[in-house]
């Protein structure tokens, strides 16, 4: 079958994978246990690194640094840390291959719709904080989410031989 029906066979391990790498690298998990080739995916051990390491975290910390406050995070519902962060989360999710709706909250919904009539992908979450709630709060559900999409779209075009892994 498609692209599209990987992703769904898919999400589970690159969420798992994402959330593994993300934590290892804040000091959460034990980085030494952590094994990319285990994942058994068609990318690059260097790729998933920059996906779920590099990007991941360079995004998250992006996002932590937008805040109505200057001494610590506050992004509250609608001010201007809030639509700013929800710009930002906009582009991101294009960029990885999801139409986005904003609705008037700026609520921002990242989809991708399934193959042959199959269920699609969404990907939310809140980003507004709590004060000095933290990089994550929030942040995480969503850029993890998509991040393995990324992943998976780009293991899907390697398998087919659109890409191979020294282009990326």
């Amino acid at each position: 079958s498609g692209i599209r029906s990987q992703v769904s066979n898919n999400l589970f391990s690159f969420v798992l994978f994402g959330l593994l790498c993300c934590c290892s690298s804040s000091g959460i998990g034990d980085r030494g246990n952590l094994n990319p080739v285990s994942t058994k995916s068609a990318l690059h051990p260097r790729i998933l690194n920059h996906l779920f390491h590099v990007e991941l975290n360079r995004h998250i910390e992006i996002l932590g640094n937008v805040s109505d406050e200057n001494l610590y995070l506050k992004r509250t519902f609608l001010d201007g840390g809030h639509r700013r962060a929800a710009s930002m989360l906009d582009v991101w999710m294009s960029q990885a291959g999801l139409s986005t709706r904003m609705d008037h909250f700026r609520n921002v919904r990242g989809r991708y719709e399934g193959s042959m009539g199959g269920p699609a992908l969404l990907i939310g979450s809140h980003y507004d904080t709590v004060i000095d709630g933290g990089i994550y709060d929030g942040a995480m559900g969503i850029l993890v989410g998509v991040a393995a999409l990324k992943a998976i779209l780009l293991e899907a075009a390697v398998q087919k031989d659109l890409i191979h892994n020294e282009r990326l």
